[in-house]
């Protein structure tokens, strides 16, 4: 994303070539505190500039100084007196007026030393070219912004897996939730004002554009917004609403923004994902665009509360752009926009080249509690797109494949970088997060490693993976793994055999018989491929049989010195229709069968819940 400029002398010219706005009130906004307040959360008095202090520039000890004073200059923004309150609505021609009477107070290159010289999250690099400047993302901002990967050095220069990994893999960072997200008040007093002052947004639009998408929500809003209704009453924080209500000016202009306005909506998404590993001045900085987003932030979230809908057992489809390292929050939820779609070409539209495609759905159906709001035909410019925006979710990833398919032959011929990238995608995105549901692209990649492994090298072993008539097939894997370095079958190895907990979900077709055999799920065939494991989670569609448990009875009779510290299976379902109570485990399984286990030190558990059935299997500890 580049923004270009021609460096002319000519006010006006820089101003229309540069679609940038300068606002008066961002160079001379108010000074905030950290310091301890009152019930009053008074303002503090003394004006200040919002920009971060250069620490590139400065010693530590000049650098904490420097921290603690911004420390003590931003908390006006974010202990807002409660009397004052926030506006939702405001005059239909505030943006117009207030774009306006900001037009040309500052110069350009002013605005951008005073307020954005030291960004350490969306560094921008000024370089001359010819006649003109370019404004381009830092690479930090990953998840929207990324730097071809053949840009880093060649992976065979690392000399282990994690540094292969981290040249190759960006991390994937879901939205997270803000925890003291009440304590950032906001900077101006109403969401309009906000959008108009914002500097974190001044690179992003222009003004005639701006004002075209309000005007356009203003038409929209006349036409539409009376279809827009509440369908239940409610509460949130501080705010109640009742069924019926229609969708006001403000909510209506939030989400628009966030749908058809791609730059700043990049900008908010950045509210919801902290830096890593801050220092003083990242960390400073991150605060500030809280405030500065207060107003659009809760108005949003706000919006798709009241006039979203439950995700129920919906199942859509999410496109990133790269290849990344995907890491999964331990209770897989994530708080904070999500743009998604129902339309799985649509969401293939989104990856490029080298993107991937995320099936999702809600962990917890029955909960819910994982809101989103249909924006496509009521809002957004682009209703073919059937776009959902999701406040928040417990993911459950059903399937993972590439946005373009590919032969994975082609590319391993292609660039060794391409082969280290898959390999780093299959062991530390997905088999990290027990996703063995993908396209046939990344089934070869997982194969090709599989018979790299002693277990499964024999040609007997490797029967169970191809078909017997595909000889093709089976050619294009083994050509793959002669060309895997064996410092990615280590860490392969390593992955599967110290894992202790496996949480077996949906299962593509290519890789089912790693784990079934004559169509039902195998404790020996698991164990085979996770020989340490201590707990295993059958998720969902895996059925209590008595086939199952017999068959897991004489293996496990067999093997007990061998697998002595496997301890524990669960089957788990949430997403269920009717009662739970259909679900019986003295139906499913007989009592010899029950009694076999129960002479090995078994014993079984039920739990039937309204949200959920779990049956545990779990060998006693005494």
């Amino acid at each position: 994303m580049r923004f270009i400029y021609t460096n002319r002398t000519d006010s006006a010219s820089i101003f229309s070539s540069l679609l940038l706005l300068t606002f008066e009130c961002v160079i001379n906004m108010p000074a905030v505190s950290f310091e301890t307040f009152d019930d009053d959360y008074e303002y503090a008095s003394t004006p200040a500039s919002c920009s971060p202090s250069p620490a590139s520039v400065q010693s530590d000890h000049e650098c904490k100084l420097g921290y603690d004073e911004d420390q003590r200059r931003l908390s006006t923004s974010m202990r807002r007196s409660k009397s004052e309150g926030s506006s939702v609505e405001d005059d239909e021609q505030t943006v117009e007026t207030s774009l306006n009477s900001y037009q040309n107070k500052h110069n350009t290159k002013e605005f951008l030393t005073d307020n954005l010289h030291s960004h350490d999250t969306i560094q921008r690099k000024k370089t001359k070219l010819d006649n003109q400047y370019e404004f381009v993302n830092h690479p930090n901002d990953c998840n929207f912004e990324l730097e071809s990967i053949h840009n880093h050095p060649h992976a065979s220069k690392a000399t282990c897996y994690e540094e292969i990994c981290n040249e190759q893999l960006q991390p994937y960072q879901w939205p997270t939730l803000i925890p003291t997200a009440f304590q950032y008040h906001a900077v101006q007093s109403t969401f309009f004002k906000e959008i108009a002052s914002n500097p974190f947004l001044a690179l992003t639009f222009s003004i005639n554009a701006l004002c075209g998408l309000y005007k356009e929500c203003c038409i929209l809003h006349k036409s539409k917004g009376h279809k827009v209704q509440t369908k239940t009453s409610g509460k949130y924080e501080e705010t109640t609403w009742y069924a019926g209500e229609t969708i006001t000016k403000a909510e209506m202009f939030a989400v628009k923004m966030y749908t058809d306005w791609d730059l700043a909506q990049k900008q908010l998404k950045l509210c919801y994902r902290p830096p890593r590993k801050a220092n003083s001045a990242e960390y400073l900085h991150f605060q500030k665009r809280l405030c500065h987003f207060r107003h659009w932030r809760q108005t949003l979230d706000l919006t798709i509360l009241k006039f979203g809908e439950p995700m129920g057992g919906r199942v859509f489809y999410h496109g990133v752009d790269q290849l990344m390292k995907l890491e999964m929050h331990p209770t897989h939820q994530f708080c904070g926009p999500l743009s998604v779609s129902v339309d799985k070409q649509v969401a293939r539209s989104f990856t490029g080249n080298n993107g991937f495609i995320m099936t999702l759905c809600s962990r917890y159906p029955r909960l819910n509690s994982d809101y989103g709001l249909e924006v496509a035909s009521i809002i957004s410019d682009y209703p073919e797109e059937k776009e959902y925006v999701i406040r928040s979710l417990y993911t459950r990833i059903l399937h993972i494949e590439f946005g373009i398919p590919k032969s994975v032959h082609q590319l391993v011929n292609n660039t060794n970088d391409t082969l280290y990238k898959l390999l780093c995608f299959v062991i530390s995105s997905l088999m990290a997060n027990n996703l063995y549901s993908f396209d046939i692209d990344l089934e070869r990649v997982f194969k090709a490693l599989l018979i790299r492994t002693d277990e499964y090298r024999s040609e007997q072993d490797q029967q169970l993976l191809f078909d017997a008539d595909d000889e093709k097939e089976t050619s294009v894997v083994q050509d793959i793994a002669a060309a895997i370095p064996q410092r990615f079958v280590e860490e392969f190895n390593a992955r599967r055999r110290n894992h202790s907990c496996l949480k077996l979900d949906a299962i593509s077709h290519g890789v089912r018989s790693l784990f079934f055999k004559d169509g039902r799920i195998s404790l020996q065939r698991i164990l085979k491929f996770m020989p340490n494991l201590v707990e295993l989670q059958l998720l969902e569609n895996y059925e209590i049989s008595n086939a199952f448990i017999a068959e897991s009875t004489l293996f496990l009779q067999r093997t007990s010195s061998i697998y002595e510290q496997f301890e524990c299976i669960k089957f788990m379902k949430f997403s269920f229709a009717g009662s739970p109570e259909q679900f019986q485990l003295n139906r499913d399984v007989s009592e010899s069968s029950t009694y076999a286990w129960q002479s090995m030190g078994w014993s079984f558990t039920e739990r039937h819940h309204s949200l959920y059935y779990k049956c545990i299997i779990s060998r006693s500890t005494l």
